[in-house]
């Protein structure tokens, strides 16, 4: 029984070491998403607005040359630690079903502030993909998407670790009431040696 006692052991601190991986890691992106956004943010990270205006849709590129005017660039220009945290499809029951509609959210937190870039995406099928507005902000708090997906985690990992207690719990006692109380379980077969009494009638005699 002992080896099972160390493997449930064992099993228990693995369960506890995946339940205390971080619970914000980047988020794969589809691919013609992935191009559009990291090619926006990436020229926008090196301070390459010209190349970054390329991704952005023509009823939106005014509005990015307000907010990217090369003057203020230094200032606006996204952390290089940002990454790809959450993506948001708006259903198609909410919208024409030949419209996309995409929000990516590029966040990093730094000593509890957070700085956090949502990138939104709109496009027809069979259309390039583009980007249709964006909202940047520095020394947030955390963004209420991640804030529940942190609460979820949390409910997850708090509540697979109390599972596993009471299952190692209760096997613990089963192992205990086995090695205690053997023949409860498995009871020992013997043959019946009680004595038994034979009669016999001599026919020839009466």
């Amino acid at each position: 029984m002992s080896f099972w006692v160390k493997s449930l052991l064992l099993g228990f601190v693995f369960l506890v070491a995946a339940c205390s991986a971080p619970g914000h890691k980047a988020v794969t992106l589809p691919d013609d998403i992935a191009k559009t956004t990291e090619g926006f943010v990436s020229a926008l990270q090196r301070g390459d607005t010209a190349s970054a205006r390329k991704f952005v849709a023509s009823a939106s590129q005014e509005k990015f040359d307000l907010d990217f005017a090369s003057d203020d660039v230094d200032s606006i220009r996204p952390s290089k630690q940002l990454k790809p945290l959450n993506i948001r499809r708006v259903p198609a029951a909410f919208s024409n079903p030949f419209e996309n509609e995409v929000t990516v959210l590029y966040a990093a937190e730094n000593k509890g502030e957070w700085t956090v870039f949502e990138v939104e995406l709109y496009w027809l099928d069979e259309e390039k993909v583009e980007i249709d507005d964006w909202r940047f902000e520095t020394k947030q708090e955390m963004p209420v998407i991640l804030s529940q997906q942190t609460m979820v985690f949390n409910f997850m990992r708090y509540g697979m670790l109390a599972i596993a207690a009471i299952g190692a719990f209760f096997l613990l006692i089963l192992i205990w009431f086995i090695r205690r109380k053997p023949n409860v379980v498995a009871p020992e077969i013997t043959a019946d040696e009680r004595a038994s009494a034979f009669t016999t009638r001599d026919v020839d005699t009466e």
